[in-house]
């Protein structure tokens, strides 16, 4: 089995550089409903999708902020898509929104995590 490195990302379409981590979280809500009869059931909806890219933080600005930026203010909706590979997979994330952004910093590093949520997601062919 081979081992990859890097996990590509995208913004829109143009790959962004400097993107050390990328988390991906599905989120499904779920609940279990209890009838008189005492039968129970699970009821599950439709997926959101919350996403984390550290990333190294440039010396002169961050080239990622201003890709999204720049997708978002040629949207619409104000949404972007955040897209990576993953093995031979290649995912969409749909209507992204950034929830957070904070910078960390530390003697040894300085690090920007993005954090937000995605309407959908989709496996690109």
């Amino acid at each position: 089995m081979a081992l990859i490195g890097r996990i590509p990302v995208e913004i829109n379409q143009i790959e962004v550089v400097k993107v050390t981590n990328v988390d991906v979280t599905p989120n499904t809500p779920a609940s279990v409903k209890k009838f008189m009869n005492g039968s129970a059931d699970v009821v599950k909806g439709i997926a959101d999708y919350g996403f984390t890219l550290k990333c190294q933080v440039e010396a002169d600005k961050q080239s990622i902020l201003d890709q999204i930026d720049a997708a978002v203010a040629g949207s619409p909706d104000g949404t972007f898509e955040l897209s990576y590979k993953l093995g031979t997979n290649y995912w969409t994330l749909l209507k992204c929104v950034v929830t957070t952004a904070p910078v960390s910093s530390s003697t040894d590093d300085a690090t920007l995590t993005i954090t937000g949520i995605a309407a959908s997601r989709i496996k690109n062919a």
